[in-house]
């Protein structure tokens, strides 16, 4: 009991420290509550009694700081076999929606995303985020050059990119790309843009990834797991999925 109260009273003066990227709407420092996944966590600690502080970088630079354990934490990450070795995965935080490429509708692009075959785009200059992991298929293309894949630090260069003439196509999850064209451009450069999906994939999830080199990191996640537990339970997580649909977590 006494260590049980130990425990509880460190936990209720802790902070933790997470790193994320520019990644709307779920994560970016310009949104509401700074966007959807660090409202879920943000919540989900504070049932446990703990405070969380945000710290925005690049993509890969995000990661490595909670590889090297700089941080407690990152988010929002996809669950890859060969990350286990440095990071404990939560519970699922919310379901991913689906990779999708955008190009200009007046570039056609010849595409089957049941195929999945990148030879048939050899040649095509194509925009990703730096960081970000495609699956194994698209990454596989990539490190063998059979895709021409340039990356950027944000779906804003990638848009920009495409409107230029610059690359062919880009990659990007369907809502979040949407979601920066609907707040950033005007529906005259919106309605130049379409996109296609890129590949047909069971049903995926982002986590929020605890660096094992983290002090006390399993009871770290144990203790997000509850409030995660707890939030959903008490309905504020769905409250947080329909503010997502509605457009909540606009830019302020």
């Amino acid at each position: 009991m006494l260590l049980l109260l130990f425990f509880q009273q460190s936990t209720m003066a802790q902070t933790i420290i997470i790193s994320t990227e520019e990644y709307p709407p779920y994560t970016s420092i310009h949104l509401k509550h700074l966007g959807i996944d660090a409202h879920i966590i943000e919540s989900a600690f504070a049932t446990q009694g703990i405070a969380v502080e945000f710290q925005f970088f690049p993509a890969a630079r995000s990661f490595n700081l909670a590889k090297e354990g700089s941080v407690h934490g990152s988010v929002p990450w996809a669950k890859r076999e060969e990350r286990k070795n440095d990071f404990y995965f939560s519970d699922p935080l919310i379901k991913n929606d689906e990779e999708h490429f955008f190009y200009l509708k007046s570039n056609k692009l010849v595409w089957d995303p049941k195929l999945n075959d990148y030879s048939k785009l050899e040649g095509k200059q194509i925009a990703a985020i730096n960081g970000h992991d495609y699956g194994p298929v698209f990454q596989q293309a990539e490190e063998d050059g059979v895709i021409n894949v340039i990356r950027v630090n944000s779906i804003k260069q990638c848009i920009d990119m495409l409107l230029k003439n610059r690359i062919d196509f880009f990659i990007s999850k369907k809502q979040i790309a949407n979601f920066e064209l609907n707040s950033r451009y005007t529906d005259k450069y919106k309605n130049l843009i379409t996109s296609i999906e890129a590949e047909i994939t069971p049903e995926t999830f982002d986590y929020f990834i605890i660096s094992k080199k983290a002090e006390n990191a399993l009871s770290l996640l144990h203790t997000f797991n509850r409030g995660l537990s707890e939030i959903r339970k008490n309905g504020q997580y769905q409250i947080f999925m329909d503010n997502l649909e509605s457009g909540y977590y606009i830019y302020n």
